[in-house]
């Protein structure tokens, strides 16, 4: 429930930018605030914030760990046998999990470039998308990650389960239908490209990340933080490289601007 109200809090707070006036051009226009690669940017921020969680957590432990050494000898001996039986129990009833190394790092980099791919999208969805049409359509993520899940993770769908992906596209059909052709529609057919778009991206991102925490020991927090990391690390370098490119023509850009992150603090 946590997760269902922030997602859409997001969408909301996301929409109201989209839709705030920040002036008018030459020709008495209004001109609206549009910077979706900063506000995917903003993301990433929050993403990184789960690494000083991940890091709290872990000096938490070393200090529980370490008052744990000074208990009484008689009480030490009285809980390693314990321990040790429940150590050999779960390692008959659980399967081992390789410690992460470095090699994870780089493949959290590359969800990053999957996640950066999706988010961006989204956000350019979500500009030319009604807010309720985009957060409705989001919902194929559903669809596609349960394909994926099946092709690369070996998962078995049964009966309810395929039922309800069928459930899902005639709903999404129609939600996507009427959004684009619906009377005093906000949707255009390409926001709902970008829509789907992202949602490919998104679901690989959701496949990859089952894969490793199946296979590797790591904690989620820190697998956030270190995506929220790259993220930043990436947008440091490429929005000041957008902002010196003005000769964009693509129906995305503004004023020949991808991104113009300094018209964004004006």
């Amino acid at each position: 429930m946590l997760f269902l109200f922030s997602s859409a809090g997001a969408t909301l707070i996301t929409k109201f930018q989209d839709q705030y006036v920040v002036g008018e051009n030459e020709e008495g226009e209004r001109v609206y605030f549009y910077h979706p690669l900063l506000q995917c940017c903003m993301m990433f921020m929050g993403e990184f914030l789960c690494l000083p969680v991940y890091i709290t957590n872990v000096i938490l432990s070393i200090i529980s760990k370490s008052s744990k050494k000074d208990a009484d000898d008689q009480w030490k001996y009285i809980e390693e046998p314990c321990t040790e039986n429940m150590s050999m129990l779960s390692t008959l009833t659980s399967p081992s999990k390789i410690q992460a190394g470095k090699r994870v790092i780089f493949l959290i980099s590359f969800i990053t470039m999957c996640d950066m791919v999706a988010f961006c999208s989204f956000m350019i969805a979500l500009s030319q998308c009604a807010a309720s049409v985009f957060e409705m359509l989001k919902g194929l993520v559903v669809v596609v990650t349960a394909i994926l899940s099946v092709v690369f993770l070996r998962r078995k769908l049964h009966v309810h389960h395929i039922s309800s992906i069928l459930m899902i596209l005639s709903g999404q059909f129609i939600i996507g239908y009427l959004g684009i052709h619906g009377n005093e529609t906000t949707t255009s057919s390409q926001g709902v490209m970008f829509l789907l778009t992202a949602v490919c991206f998104e679901s690989t991102v959701h496949t990859i990340r089952e894969k490793l925490f199946k296979v590797y020991e790591i904690d989620e927090s820190k697998v956030i933080g270190l995506e929220g990391f790259w993220g930043v690390l990436i947008f440091i370098f490429a929005l000041p490289m957008l902002q010196q490119f003005n000769t964009c023509t693509w129906d995305i850009c503004k004023d020949g601007y991808l991104e113009n992150p300094l018209q964004a603090w004006e």
